[in-house]
């Protein structure tokens, strides 16, 4: 059958629409000014058949001819990821074994909404790879790297399949995606958001509470961008060939752009009007960073809100439990010192609940960075880990650096539940951190939507019943 959708042969088209929008499905009735004017933004934008889109599906980008560019790093990380190798070569590597964690089978992850067919689909936005690429830098001329690909090795998202770009600023993105993929439910939920399509498309599945309240379904190409040296504008440069990583970073961009544009329009029709609670929303989504493209304006917490929460699950432990709403956890400079923190933290690792990590960017931080890994950075939390110290055993886990790929990889392959990692301080992608260090090498944790919280009903009655006593379950009061 013939597809009308197949962007062979077609020539290059402009597009400076700005029709596809999403709306909600109904809502209760507000009465404050903010609440109609983001009913009535709502309200005008609707989900509709991608047909809709064909025009703009047209564009294709010229086929990249010229011999791939060697490195992709920028000079100044690749000199600081060369000082923590130099560091590596000094110290001793230790053996650490990574732990088991739940997988959750019982519970009931979401079925896909994307059928077989595109035409088939009803989706809520379509943004082409020229109005991407135009939000990076309009005055450039861009490619698409030709070669094999694959969605995922193996039908299952790895975490090292992720190679962070210098050029993105995308580092909490990609470890919020590394977390996920670090985990058994994590798996099962990224293969629920994301369906290549042979025609040239991909379809993922993202979370816009803010301006939509409810999921959306995005579409975009699945080329590989390139500009005229060969480097990737999205990061898609790993050894793997597994490409959905790239594919989501992507259509996160498509969304933020979409979204901006759909508060820029309004503003246009509504001059003099005041927006401030639109724009607000827009804010929840870009943060408040300058970078002209806004993939590159995704925080550690927004970053968790486009993923998918975790279904209903039930706490082995009655001092936690699920919150009522389903907000990202987010910790921040001292307060990753409290003991019911720490303990926190420790819960949901070992739950396999994705938690991701940000590095801190002061003095301290920038010591730690002699390491390898960048100030204000997020790596990945892998699982929970022991380290072995001659007769010593340290409890903790293991942290993976969406850098990881320009450290070198020949450690990554035995980081595995049930085997054992040689690891180092320094020089390495992967790394070791205790529970009683998480202070010292970062300030910011999150913890991805539906993870656990304390139970403070639970935690009330054990200080009456139990003053600073352990429980029959193992769980210290503090």
């Amino acid at each position: 059958m013939a597809d009308p959708l197949s962007p062979s042969g077609s020539k290059r088209r402009s597009s400076g629409s700005f029709e596809s929008f999403v709306v909600s499905d109904s809502q209760e009735p507000e009465y404050s000014a903010a609440a109609r004017d983001h009913n009535e933004f709502k309200a005008r934008f609707g989900s509709h058949s991608v047909k809709k889109h064909e025009a703009e599906m047209q564009f294709m980008l010229k086929p990249f001819m010229r011999k791939a560019s060697g490195s992709q790093q920028a000079l100044g990380k690749r000199l600081l990821r060369t000082l923590g190798k130099v560091r590596g070569l000094v110290t001793r590597s230790l053996p650490a074994d990574q732990c088991t964690v739940p997988d959750w089978k019982e519970a009931r992850v979401p079925a896909s909404e994307w059928q077989d067919e595109l035409r088939a689909n009803q989706v809520d936005m379509f943004v082409s790879d020229e109005r991407l690429l135009n939000n990076m830098d309009s005055s450039s001329e861009w490619y698409d790297r030709m070669g094999n690909g694959v969605l995922f090795n193996g039908e299952v998202p790895d975490t090292f399949d992720i190679a962070q770009l210098d050029r993105r600023q995308t580092c909490f993105l990609l470890s919020a995606l590394g977390a996920y993929a670090a985990t058994p439910l994590g798996q099962r939920l990224l293969q629920q958001i994301i369906r290549l399509y042979p025609e040239g498309f991909v379809g993922v599945t993202l979370n816009d509470d803010s301006l939509a309240e409810r999921s959306v379904k995005v579409v975009v190409s699945s080329s590989r961008p390139v500009d005229r040296h060969g480097k990737d504008c999205y990061s898609f440069a790993n050894t793997s060939g597994a490409r959905w990583a790239g594919y989501i970073e992507k259509a996160c961009h498509a969304l933020l752009l979409e979204r901006s544009a759909n508060v820029d329009q309004l503003k246009k029709e509504k001059p003099g009007e005041d927006l401030s609670y639109i724009e607000g929303l827009l804010r929840l989504i870009t943060s408040n960073k300058k970078n002209s493209c806004l993939l590159d304006r995704i925080d550690m917490s927004l970053a968790f809100k486009l993923l998918p929460p975790m279904p209903e699950l039930t706490s082995p432990s009655p001092a936690f439990q699920q919150p009522q709403s389903l907000n990202a956890f987010d910790a921040r400079d001292d307060d990753l010192k409290k003991p019911l923190i720490k303990d926190l933290i420790c819960f949901n690792i070992k739950q396999g609940i994705p938690v991701i990590l940000g590095t801190r960017g002061d003095w301290r931080g920038t010591f730690n960075a002699s390491s390898g890994t960048p100030t204000n950075h997020a790596v990945t939390v892998l699982g929970p880990a022991s380290l072995r110290k001659g007769s010593d055993t340290v409890d903790g886990f293991l942290t993976y650096d969406p850098y990881g790929e320009a450290f070198g990889k020949s450690d990554i392959a035995t980081a595995s539940v049930g085997t054992t990692t040689s690891v180092k301080p320094s020089g390495q992608a992967i790394r070791f951190c205790s529970y009683d260090d998480i202070h010292e090498y970062f300030n910011r944790v999150t913890i991805a939507r539906g993870g656990f919280v304390h139970n403070l009903e639970y935690l009330k009655k054990l200080a009456a019943e139990k003053p600073d006593a352990r429980n029959e379950d193992g769980w210290e009061l503090v």
